[in-house]
Formats: C-alpha cells, sequence, structure tokens
C-alpha cells in the first residue's frame, strides 16, 4: 500500500559566502581591476568676479529704458538696433515688433 519515504538526514548547509559588490558593468575584462578607481573630486572653479559697476547707458538708451526693458523680456536684445526703431517709430513697442518681425 503506502510506504512512508524512509527519513534521511538533513545534509548541513554550507555557510553563505558574501555576494560579490556589483562594478557596474554587466562582466569584467580580461585585464580589467576588479573594483573600479574612485572617482577624484572635481576642481572647484574660482568664480569670475562680477563687475563692481556696470558701464552708463547712453542717455538715448536712457530714454527708451522700458520699452528696452519690454524688448528684452521679448528676447530682443541689440539695443543699438531697437533704439534705432524707437526713435524711428517714437516709442512705439508695438510699431518696432512690426518692423523687427515684418
Amino acid at each position: 500500500m503506502f510506504s512512508l519515504p524512509s527519513a534521511q538526514p538533513e545534509k548541513p548547509k554550507e555557510p553563505e559566502k558574501p555576494a560579490p559588490k556589483p562594478s557596474g558593468f554587466l562582466f569584467a575584462l580580461p585585464g580589467a581591476p576588479s573594483q573600479p578607481e574612485p572617482k577624484p573630486e572635481p576642481v572647484k572653479q574660482p568664480e569670475p568676479e562680477k563687475q563692481a559697476q556696470q558701464p552708463e547707458p547712453p542717455a538715448e538708451f536712457k530714454k527708451y529704458q522700458a520699452q528696452l526693458d519690454v524688448l528684452h523680456g521679448m528676447g530682443f536684445m541689440d539695443d543699438s538696433l531697437l533704439v534705432g526703431f524707437l526713435e524711428k517709430f517714437k516709442g512705439s513697442v508695438e510699431d518696432v515688433l512690426s518692423e523687427l518681425l515684418g
């Protein structure tokens, strides 16, 4: 009928070996060091000195500073070109934009 399996003594488990630390690579290349070399600390670059005072803009630039700020916000940065158009169109930002984009 039914037979019970014979009890066999359990085999002693081998102590677990510590898993190797991952090196970040799928496989090791022949002759490659087993551990990657530590990265050197980045060298801190000294910050360039900021200009203590910015040069004073010409008087004609001051006259249209509000309009220039609006145009700078839109990505137009050539002040000499912009002031020329602002003078031509008597400070009208809309007309300057039409001229620039047209």
